[in-house]
């Protein structure tokens, strides 16, 4: 017990090196966690980004296709027709806009590879298309770029699908990708929460018993310094403290409390003659016939030398004088002992009524010791007793 309450009182250093392992793993997957998740937000803007690139190149598609259709209404038509050319330079104006918007989107995500072949067929598209608006007057070359015209914006469509395709093969990849990163990111935010629970149960466990065992050696430290080492009982800090409890709370003084003062006789004289050692057994064999006759609830203690105490909570003055009657039937030793009694008036001061107990002692002394005498003054000035004339007889009354 003395060795497990000698410990330090400082949180166990132990404790910290043995939980560095899992620092170090809450570190890691929490350093995993956050880069994951930063990628998780790159992959979610490109794959953002796909999609709007997917939508700008069907909207690509649809605009070849309403070119070409009016590249083939330009052909077919035998007679200008002006409000037919006006259909087919829009087509060619709205084609050239979402080729810019494509083109656009490309950059921002980086694949400007996408629209290479695109951009080198939209150079010979643009080329054919001015020949178109300059031949409009001669109606055979008219037709023979309209013709080409047609086949490239033909095989411009063929490379806007396969743009289509190799677009949305990168969204899904995203999209997988991203799915993996999310549930990845979520399984590791759910291992680093059930570590962090675990390593708070483990921590707060150790904590909580390295406190109640800190609290233990507090009270363990706290109650030995209020312990007499020869005989166990309360020294006279254990005394003083049970005696501020009851003048703190005078409700424990309603159902009565007798104080006790008792002294042995002549242990001065035994103990010389007799020797230390038995001094100490003599004082050991008393203190056990004290605490043998007290009850659970009664404050015993030894306040130095031979003098003790007693604090008999829901005692009157005569029921105390029985206890120590029956004491001194018990007591089987060599000397006997003297006793003085007060019972502690309803408002007085405990150490008032001890020093009444105090003078009854020393009445029994003056009296013949080996006798109880009882102090009724009921906290008023107590009887006189002529100390003065035993003044001199006070070193052997003790």
């Amino acid at each position: 017990m003395a060795n497990r309450y000698a410990s330090g009182s400082a949180f166990p250093l132990n404790l910290l090196i043995r939980g560095l392992p899992i620092i170090v793993v809450l570190l890691a997957t929490v350093s995993f966690s956050i880069s994951n998740h930063l990628k998780s937000v790159q992959f979610a803007d490109s794959l953002r980004q796909l999609r709007a690139l997917e939508r700008t190149s069907s909207a690509l598609y649809f605009a070849g296709v309403e070119f070409k259709d009016g590249a083939i209404t330009l052909l077919l038509n035998k007679e200008e027709d002006q409000l037919i050319l006006e259909r087919y330079q829009h087509s060619f104006e709205n084609l050239r806009s979402q080729m810019i918007v494509a083109s656009a989107r490309t950059e921002q995500l980086g694949a400007e590879h996408y629209l290479r072949k695109l951009e080198t067929l939209m150079e010979e598209i643009d080329g054919l298309h001015n020949r178109v608006l300059q031949a409009k007057s001669n109606r055979n070359d008219l037709i023979a770029h309209l013709r080409i015209l047609d086949f490239v914006i033909q095989r411009w469509l063929v490379q806007v699908e396969a743009l289509n395709a190799a677009i949305h093969l990168k969204t899904i990849q995203v999209d997988a990708l991203l799915d993996s990163l999310q549930k990845t990111s979520l399984l590791v935010f759910a291992s680093v929460l059930f570590i962090c629970l675990i390593t708070l149960t483990v921590v707060s466990s150790r904590w909580y018993k390295w406190r109640t065992q800190q609290l233990d050696r507090e009270a363990f430290l706290a109650r030995m310094a209020e312990i007499d080492p020869l005989t166990g009982l309360m020294n006279r800090r254990g005394w003083d403290r049970v005696c501020r409890g009851f003048d703190e709370d005078p409700k424990t003084l309603s159902n009565g409390l007798s104080l006790v003062m008792l002294d042995l006789d002549h242990f001065k004289k035994y103990n010389d003659a007799q020797g230390h050692a038995a001094g100490d057994y003599l004082l050991t064999q008393f203190s056990q016939a004290l605490q043998k006759n007290s009850r659970p609830n009664d404050a015993v203690a030894r306040l130095g030398g031979e003098e003790f105490a007693l604090a008999l909570p829901e005692c009157n003055s005569k029921a105390a004088e029985q206890l120590i009657q029956r004491i001194r039937k018990t007591a089987k030793m060599p000397i006997g002992f003297s006793a003085g009694i007060a019972e502690v008036a309803i408002g007085e001061r405990i150490a008032d009524a001890l020093a009444r107990a105090d003078r009854a002692l020393y009445r029994a002394k003056h009296l013949g010791r080996a006798r109880t005498c009882l102090d009724n003054t009921n906290g008023l000035d107590s009887v006189n007793v002529n100390i003065e004339s035993s003044s001199s007889n006070v070193t052997n009354l003790r």
